[in-house]
């Protein structure tokens, strides 16, 4: 488990439209970005790291335009849509 990995996933996501369809497809199906899915599928592509190091990636610089897109759809309708601050909310 490492940020490098992270870092590493992260960079694969945002080349590859294949793994982009498949987070979307979390968020409408969500209702919210859980980041544990993320984690899954990093797992899933050969990338081990915690939640925890997902998130301090995220939230220690800018996120790219599909990182943007995800988190502005993985807004609750219920809070008016504004996150507290949070990049991610759990499901």
């Amino acid at each position: 488990m490492s940020i490098e990995a992270v870092e590493t996933f992260r960079e694969k996501i945002n080349v590859s439209q294949e793994l982009q369809a498949e987070l979307r497809a979390c968020v409408v199906r969500n209702g919210a970005i859980d980041p544990a899915t993320i984690v899954g599928l990093g797992r899933e592509n050969g990338f081990d790291f915690t939640t925890a190091e997902l998130e301090s990636v995220l939230g220690a610089g800018e996120l790219s335009d599909f990182e943007l897109e995800l988190v502005a759809a993985g807004l609750r309708k219920d809070d008016g849509g504004h996150d507290g601050g949070r990049r991610f909310k759990p499901h």
